[in-house]
């Protein structure tokens, strides 16, 4: 089996430096469901998480126009 690359929510708030409810509302927005849970913590795959940050990279640029 190949090594899957996960991250839980809080790693992408700290990966992203965004708070928790902007990444729940872009996996919610992007309709994300988590890839594993683990000992009840949500992890999402590493290509969801890429779409997370590109969604986020978008919407900063249209609040800069």
């Amino acid at each position: 089996m190949a090594t899957q690359h996960l991250e839980s929510a809080g790693h992408i708030c700290a990966s992203l430096q965004k708070p928790l409810g902007v990444i729940r509302r872009a996996l919610a927005e992007l309709e994300v469901e988590p890839a594993m849970v683990l000992n009840g913590v949500a992890h999402f795959a590493e290509a969801d998480v890429e779409r997370v940050a590109e969604r986020l990279r978008d919407k900063a640029g249209e609040a800069g126009r």
